[in-house]
């Protein structure tokens, strides 16, 4: 169970991260919340610092990472990149390169979206 702080009626998760700032309008960083200071003006404290506000991480800015699915040699495949979505190309596993019309080829490692193409 993670450790937590009720204060001013929250409740803070210690040693998670939330943006800090001293300008409720400017100037927010990310930082790992550590504890309430006894400073009256400067009420959270990170490992580092010590901040007048404090909230949450908004969700959409956190990232997703997700691995390339194992491709097959010789497979079809539907991927998106740079703006353009559902390309189709082969994957050749001797270059690691998906290619599509015209000789055309890519990394798989800038394409997201990759999914295998089947005859149904």
């Amino acid at each position: 169970m993670n450790k937590i702080i009720t204060f001013e009626g929250k409740i803070y998760e210690i040693g998670k991260y939330y943006l800090f700032s001293n300008n409720k309008s400017v100037g927010w960083h990310v930082d790992a919340f550590d504890c309430i200071s006894q400073n009256r003006d400067y009420k959270f404290k990170s490992k580092e610092n010590k901040y007048r506000h404090i909230k949450k991480i908004p969700e959409s800015w956190m990232g997703v990472i997700k691995d390339i699915p194992d491709l097959i040699n010789g497979a079809s495949y539907m991927f998106d990149i740079a703006g353009s979505v559902n390309i189709c190309g082969v994957y050749y596993e001797n270059t690691d390169r998906i290619y599509v019309a015209l000789g055309r080829n890519m990394s798989p490692d800038y394409c997201t979206n990759i999914r295998e193409m089947v005859v149904a």
